[in-house]
């Protein structure tokens, strides 16, 4: 050991490293790469919400082109593109006969993306692994997607300090499931949103807040922050209002935390960048994503069945509901009923978690958790007013997923209880039980997918008419033991970098 080394204090070297070896890091998200791969394959064509759609638009993400996507129309009255595909989605019905995509020869004309409905950005990105057939398209392109979040999850905890790196694992083992390993394993837009308003706020707070760091790390930090920014910006509208508003919370309360007179000069000015993105978000946003077009619904509404102090009160007290909904539902176009149990067991570890990591003092962590928890209310208002006439039933957990993981990680970076022992008891207590519940909602997805059945634990039907991925060489049972297998490795791993960290203090 060098002597400036010798001379740097406890408090110094432990923001200066990370959580662990760099090849131990590495072999974590290699699994969950396999992890995510794996379940993939375990979902037909069309198995995700809106995906033959999504997959027509990654076909024309760089606009006409043979033989993907040709003749695009916008003068009729569903504008749309002759893409090289013509299939129903695989097993959408469970009375239907099985429906995938044998039959590489046929076209149709089907509707794409007009009038900025969605970025382009995520479709042209996809684009450039679209294969010649439909499956090929799907599969390769779900495959990036996952490269994409792994490689990134990976880059992060390389550079966090440890703090940060213990709380992100602890947000992916506890706030994913069961939605977010399913949804980042397909070809819908939310992924990349979700992935990148959850997360992307985490390295930009700690470029921030942390002292003493590397030269380079805090600008590698930034950069990082903004490749998440622009991924999830670039994949749904609605992720431009949901990063300003994680963005500036992590700005405010990291410069609020610095020790100095100035602070409170530099919080104001950093408050104030959040009217430049808000000007932008109204200025170059499509008419149904402007935010001056929520206000006005949401003051006037689009009918007046309902008065508009008891529509925001429904919808604050259904927040938290509806987020912690997507702890046991699947953004899928079927409707697949999880086990009961992957409620109890998904609600049971965050809620366990929490309590864990509760702070002792401070009230940061609880602001925090509550002004995104209350966003959340604020974005199913702006969904069912924009789109589902203020129908009272909420909407899907996806459309509030990405506040769900902020608002946990939020909660986990502002604890001060965020020591190796504390994290390292709170994974090995609740490791058993998480790849129990992740076992069950993949073996539920394979189930209901190779026969349109669920009976409960069996063994899963194999054969030409149970199996969608014409080229695949294995069936689903061998995916779905795959999938089991990488998954407890990848908390196995996880375990092992917070124990080798415990073990070996920074």
């Amino acid at each position: 050991m060098t002597e400036a080394a010798k001379k740097k204090s406890p408090e110094v070297a432990s923001q200066e490293l990370t959580l662990s070896e760099p090849a131990r890091i590495v072999r974590t998200f290699l699994c969950f790469f396999v992890m995510l791969c794996s379940v993939a394959l375990l979902s037909a064509p069309g198995a995700t919400n809106d995906e033959l759609f999504h997959a027509a638009n990654i076909l024309c993400g760089q606009g006409e082109r043979e033989p993907y996507c040709q003749d695009i129309r916008f003068d009729v009255p569903y504008p749309g593109a002759s893409v090289n595909f013509d299939l129903p989605t695989c097993q959408r019905e469970a009375t239907t006969p099985l429906e995938c995509p044998s039959d590489q020869e046929k076209r149709s004309f089907r509707s794409i993306n007009h009038g900025n409905l969605y970025p382009n950005l995520y479709y042209r990105l996809l684009s450039y692994v679209a294969g010649p057939t439909l499956e090929e398209t799907i599969v390769w392109s779900r495959v990036v997607v996952a490269l994409t979040i792994s490689s990134l999850l990976a880059a992060m905890l390389l550079i966090l300090p440890a703090p940060y790196s213990r709380a992100t694992i602890l947000v992916i083992l506890t706030a994913l499931p069961a939605t977010g390993y399913f949804l980042f394993a397909s070809i819908n837009p939310s992924n990349f949103a979700s992935f990148g308003v959850g997360f992307g706020w985490i390295p930009l707070h700690a470029a921030l807040a942390r002292r003493h760091l590397d030269r380079w790390r805090p600008v590698a930090l930034v950069t990082l922050s903004s490749i998440f920014v622009v991924l999830a910006v670039g994949s749904r509208w609605d992720a431009a209002p949901f990063s300003a508003l994680v963005i500036a919370l992590a700005i405010f309360h990291a410069l609020w935390s610095q020790k100095g007179r100035q602070r409170r000069i530099v919080v104001g000015i950093a408050g104030l960048m959040f009217l430049p993105v808000l000007w932008v978000t109204e200025t170059f946003t499509p008419i149904h994503a402007k935010p001056s077009r929520f206000i006005q619904l949401l003051l006037n509404g689009n009918n007046h069945e309902v008065e508009g102090a008891v529509f925001v009160s429904h919808y604050m007290l259904h927040a938290i509901p509806n987020m912690l909904a997507s702890l046991h539902t699947l953004p899928l176009t079927s409707g697949i009923t999880l086990p009961s149990l992957v409620q109890v067991i998904n609600v049971g570890v965050i809620f366990y978690s929490i309590l864990r990591t509760r702070a002792i003092s401070g009230m940061s962590q609880f602001v925090g958790s509550g002004i995104l928890v209350s966003s959340a209310g604020l974005a199913i208002m702006a969904q069912v007013t924009l789109i589902d006439d203020r129908d009272l039933f909420g909407v899907e957990p996806r459309y509030v997923f990405p506040l769900l993981i902020a608002a946990t990680g939020w909660w986990y970076i502002t604890s001060n209880r965020l020591e190796s022992s504390r994290i390292h008891n709170i994974v090995t207590s609740a490791r058993f039980a998480i790849i129990i519940s992740f076992v069950l909602v993949a073996y539920s997805v394979a189930e209901r997918y190779a026969d349109r059945q669920t009976y409960g634990v069996r063994l899963i039907p194999e054969g030409i008419d149970n199996w969608w991925w014409s080229f695949m060489p294995v069936g689903p049972n061998t995916v779905l033991i795959l999938a089991s297998i990488a998954f407890a490795a990848f908390v196995a791993n996880c375990v092992q970098l917070i124990r080798g960290e415990s073990c070996h203090p920074r």
